[in-house]
């Protein structure tokens, strides 16, 4: 398919514009919500980051993640991040903060910033929503 400028475009996007339905990956995921707890691991895993990198988020208010009741025997501060669970929202943040500093290279109080303005921005939105239905 050809760009505007006339050029052959290459993206996957058009390519698989072109390309029948039987020709397209399907593709699969969960949705998640408040419902639906991830521990760290699967935090990181699916934001790329690092287990320190949440735990800067959560030492620095960005995230706060609920703390899963453990005995006394795992109650010692290394096992503290075994007892984190995270919401699909945080999740979501933290991939947006983590996108934020490597992109962008916004430090955390920039990051900060950034999501409090997104979510802002998405109380906004919900409101315009609102007063469009009525």
């Amino acid at each position: 398919m050809k760009s505007k400028n006339g050029h052959q475009d290459s993206s996957p996007c058009v390519q698989g514009a072109q390309g029948s339905a039987a020709d397209t990956p399907e593709l699969s995921g969960t949705l998640l919500d408040d419902q639906h707890l991830l521990t760290v691991e699967d935090v990181c895993r699916v934001c790329a980051v690092r287990i320190e990198y949440i735990e800067e988020l959560v030492e620095e208010g960005l995230i706060t993640p609920q703390v899963e009741q453990v005995d006394a025997l795992h109650a010692a501060k290394g096992h503290e991040l075994q007892s984190w669970r995270f919401t699909g929202m945080h999740m979501r943040q933290a991939r947006i903060a983590a996108h934020l500093q490597s992109d962008l290279g916004i430090n955390l109080a920039g990051v900060a910033l950034a999501l409090q303005l997104l979510d802002e921005v998405e109380v906004l939105r919900m409101r315009v929503k609102a007063i469009d239905a009525t």
